[in-house]
């Protein structure tokens, strides 16, 4: 059986349609979805330092809900093409959502109650800043698929561009 990717692929295309760095959109999962998971079904069981009251829970539970819908849309992106512009809108938004909560969780004061091994503690090592680290790198690899698929969108347009509207406007004749 072919890669799903393979699946849309234009036929006769120089310029694949695909990048190696469409590994995002499965990282983008793998980080998320646990968490996601985690805040849905198992709110009270989270490890903060503050009590979750209930209007806490629900709003964890809210964004929970966001951001597993939205690991279940980078699951089902990853097999599309590269210049579809949906994808790319996607793009977007995790570019701003990980550049955002990088900020944030580097800058926040502890609120896990979860404590690294002395050796890593006595270096700043604390859940907020490795987790601010990870969103870092997914918005940093995000920019770098964005970079690395303009190609195929220049090659997609140029073959649309060529394609049946092309050649209608080439059929008209001239107007004396």
């Amino acid at each position: 059986m072919a890669h799903p990717q393979t699946a849309f692929a234009p036929q006769g295309a120089t310029v694949s349609a695909f990048s190696a760095l469409n590994i995002i959109w499965l990282l983008h999962a793998a980080l998320e979805g646990p968490v996601a998971f985690i805040g849905l079904f198992l709110t009270r069981g989270l490890a903060f330092k503050d009590e979750i009251n209930n209007t806490t829970a629900v709003i964890i539970k809210l964004y929970a809900t966001l951001s597993l819908a939205l690991s279940i849309v980078c699951i089902l992106l990853y097999g599309l093409p590269d210049y579809l512009p949906g994808k790319r809108a996607a793009a977007i938004l995790l570019l701003l959502y990980h550049g955002v909560a990088s900020s944030v969780l580097l800058n926040a004061e502890p609120f896990i109650d979860f404590a690294f091994p002395a050796l890593l503690a006595k270096h700043g090592v604390r859940v907020e800043s490795v987790a601010g680290v990870a969103h870092g790198f997914l918005s940093l690899l995000t920019v770098s698929w964005w970079q690395a698929s303009l190609s195929a969108v220049r090659a997609q347009n140029g073959t649309m561009a060529a394609g049946p509207a092309a050649s209608a406007k080439g059929g008209k004749g001239k107007r004396k």
